[in-house]
């Protein structure tokens, strides 16, 4: 299954992931910390309407937990993990790279969506940016193409209508 697409990096970095471990803990455990105190301090002032403010807070907020991949593939068709599953890239994602606990993030809009463990995270943010851009080419020419059929048939179809009929 794999034959057929083009790997631009590989990589099984589970050592950086298990190292950074401990900050993924802390960060989540702060977090459920954060929105368990707001639901605290709101229960006092609105009581039960405290579990909505809690949940669309959590539309704004950063998520609890972000998942995180150690050991994949990246293709021009996207991310493929060890167990072999898809991760779409989309055009509107956007990466940033932390130098420091070696990981790329992925984005969407403000939105962290999962992290990419590697020894490597420059060089794996310009791959991933790469394959955004092959991505959205490959959309753009999918949906001329498109354009093209759609208007051809139409054509056909009008040309049908306006046409003579046979036994006239």
């Amino acid at each position: 299954m794999l034959s057929e697409f083009q790997i631009f990096y590989e990589v099984d970095a589970t050592n950086l992931k298990d190292a950074d471990k401990t900050k993924r803990y802390l960060r989540t455990i702060g977090f459920i910390a954060l929105y368990f105190g707001i639901v605290m301090v709101l229960y006092f002032f609105i009581l039960e309407l405290s579990l909505i403010v809690l949940f669309v807070l959590m539309m704004i907020l950063p998520p609890v937990f972000i998942p995180s991949v150690a050991a994949y593939k990246i293709t021009d068709d996207g991310i493929i993990d060890f167990k072999g599953r898809t991760i779409p890239i989309y055009p509107e994602y956007r990466f940033v790279a932390n130098e420091e606990r070696k990981f790329v993030s992925v984005f969407k809009g403000r939105r962290e969506l999962f992290m990419l463990y590697t020894p490597e995270p420059m060089r794996v943010m310009r791959i991933l940016e790469r394959v955004s851009k092959i991505i959205r080419r490959k959309e753009e020419e999918a949906k001329e193409v498109e354009e093209k059929v759609e208007g051809e048939s139409l054509e056909e179809a009008g040309e049908g209508e306006g046409g003579k009929v046979k036994g006239e």
